[in-house]
């Protein structure tokens, strides 16, 4: 066909760092007339981090993470930004995942309280290197502290117009 440009649906079994593409006419039964890509490029394997279920998150909770892939990924890291989709997104949570899995499961940390900002992030590990080209991050979420009642304890009674005590803690901020 001459129409340029030209639809090109890329099969994930093209996954590759040295990619070049000929064009050749069909209609030319010696297979003389054509042209190569002068350049190599690549073709990258997608990524797409899953849904945030059930937000708002707490901290302390353990939570699956989920993603999908089209093309070969070996690896992954995991991160988390409280600032929203821009970051920063200082050390991976998670190092090394099996990208196959689909899934990990992340103990969210005391310092993760963001109020409709956190994001996590997934970026493809190859050799021992991050590939920054193939990354998926999540929609924005909430992940709140919690609140720790400590006293009043089970079975301690009290009496109309006695003083009591209430005790709790905080855990993350809140």
């Amino acid at each position: 066909t001459s129409v340029k440009p030209y639809p090109w649906t890329i099969d994930p079994s093209l996954v590759t760092a040295h990619a070049k593409i000929r064009i050749k006419q069909n209609s030319d039964a010696t297979g003389t007339v054509y042209d190569e890509s002068n350049n190599e490029f690549q073709i990258k394997p997608l990524l797409a981090i899953g849904a945030i279920a059930g937000s708002p998150w707490t901290v302390e909770e353990q939570k699956s993470v989920g993603w999908t892939t089209v093309g070969n990924l070996s690896q992954l890291n995991l991160y988390y930004s409280s600032a929203g989709q821009s970051g920063p997104w200082g050390s991976a949570q998670i190092t090394g995942i099996t990208a196959s899995g689909g899934s990990t499961f992340w103990t969210i940390p005391t310092s993760a309280v963001s109020w409709g900002n956190g994001v996590l992030k997934l970026v493809r590990v190859e050799g021992g290197q991050e590939d920054t080209d193939v990354l998926s991050k999540s929609s924005n979420f909430t992940i709140k502290g919690k609140i720790n009642v400590s006293s009043p304890v089970t079975n301690q009674n009290y009496n109309v117009q006695q003083t009591g005590q209430v005790n709790w803690s905080t855990i993350g901020t809140v």
